[in-house]
């Protein structure tokens, strides 16, 4: 690999720590005032993206377990944020979806994120701004299919028999955002 590029890839990462610092500051900060915990956040943020949608769906979206995924839901469920329902067709699905609560509580903190993120990408000149996210796009898509790659592969060597480098439940590592994400709709 090119020297060069592993020197800038270096200070990605030095660059990825110090915006992820930052963000968890936001965060804690967000987590207080909404009394919710991250991973009830971005579940509560992929049920706004996705307006419905099953156990079994949320549990891939956020490369977790069943287990995990319904333990966050019992929780937004009492606090009267998302609803459950069997499905009528397939009593076995169970379908999760957001409340007028949860959707206030969730836009409230996306529009809350956005602003507290636009004082510090505001001072940055709009040619940066729209080369940095078209990287961080592109980026972020050849990751994501490197991910969903590596999961169908790890699948197929289990299929076969083969030992493999996956985890052990075969889910590819969280890929949802850390933070809840408006979506262009």
């Amino acid at each position: 690999m090119d020297r060069d590029v592993l020197t800038d890839t270096e200070m990605l990462l030095s660059a990825f720590r110090e915006f992820r610092l930052g963000m968890q500051y936001w965060l804690e900060k967000t987590n207080g005032r909404t009394g919710l915990t991250q991973p009830q956040l971005i579940l509560l943020g992929a049920l706004d993206a996705a307006g419905e949608s099953t156990m079994t769906a949320l549990t891939e979206k956020m490369g977790t377990t069943m287990g995990a995924v319904t333990n966050l839901a019992d929780r937004l469920v009492h606090a009267s944020l998302v609803e459950r329902e069997h499905d009528t067709e397939d009593r076995r699905v169970v379908k999760v979806r957001l409340t007028d609560k949860g959707r206030e509580l969730v836009r409230r903190a996306i529009s809350e994120t956005t602003q507290y993120l636009a004082q510090f990408f505001g001072q940055v000149p709009e040619k940066d701004r729209k080369a940095f996210i078209g990287i961080y796009r592109t980026m972020g898509e050849r990751m994501h299919a490197d991910a969903l790659a590596g999961k169908n592969s790890a699948k197929a060597q289990r299929r076969a028999g083969e030992p493999g480098l996956s985890q052990p439940s075969g889910k590819v590592a969280n890929l949802q955002s850390p933070i809840p994400v408006a979506t262009v709709r």
